[in-house]
């Protein structure tokens, strides 16, 4: 039996330096794009003009392995301690860092087991980050984070890094709100390319959808 393509007729360019948000409703194929972007998937046709060989991926769950917090940002690469500070910094490591003894040292367990899940994916930010990508691929990267922290982090990258391309699935209207330009997917395919508030003036499906993603923020703060 033929097979539905789950992305399609998707074609859009994002300038060096800048961040695009992909946003869309569940199922929409955000984690697929993302995943044919990186290079993990393979598209059935056409073409993606990146530099795949320095680009860098944050899954929504990242890995942490039994070691230091050191270890996991570095995985024995060569780096300066000025990259490690820098990605500490722009992650928000730096923020929690000084509540643990031994810092940097400071050991986590399999999978990260004796950390919060906020602070493993700024972790593992720091890790994506420390290398100083030319593309960075953030799959819902910030979603255990406090909306501040989220923002916080997103202005860091803007701020911070200048030279490396960002791409990120976001669900919070305050992150995507940052975003040099918004990519709005629907079913596989894009429904509009602008500013954030360019598609809340001209696009009705995306304003309902940030709506409700605000709405159910609102709803889960009062919980």
């Amino acid at each position: 039996s033929e097979t539905e393509d789950v992305i399609r007729d998707v074609s859009f360019e994002v300038p060096v330096g800048s961040i695009a948000a992909i946003v869309g409703p569940t199922g929409c194929g955000k984690s697929s794009l993302m995943n044919v972007i990186a290079g993990l998937y393979e598209p059935v046709s056409g073409q993606i003009f990146a530099d795949i060989k320095n680009t860098a991926i944050v899954f929504q769950e990242p890995f942490l392995f039994s070691g230091s917090i050191r270890e996991n940002i570095c995985l024995d690469r060569e780096v300066t301690e000025r990259q490690i500070e820098n990605a500490q910094f722009v992650s928000a490591v730096s923020e929690f860092l000084n509540g643990f003894e031994t810092g940097l040292e400071t050991l986590v367990g399999e999978r990260g087991v004796t950390i919060s899940g906020g602070q493993r994916q700024r972790i593992a930010l720091a890790r994506a980050l420390v290398c100083e990508p030319a593309l960075l691929l953030l799959d819902d990267t910030t979603s255990a984070l406090d909306p501040e922290t989220e923002q916080m982090i997103i202005e860091r990258i803007k701020a911070g890094i200048r030279t490396t391309t960002i791409l990120l699935v976001a669900a919070r209207p305050s992150t995507i709100a940052l975003a040099d330009v918004v990519i709005f997917m629907e079913e596989g395919g894009i429904s509009g390319i602008g500013t954030h508030d360019v598609l809340m003036a001209t696009n009705s499906q995306y304003s309902d959808l940030i709506n409700s993603f605000e709405n159910d923020r609102l709803r889960s703060h009062h919980d």
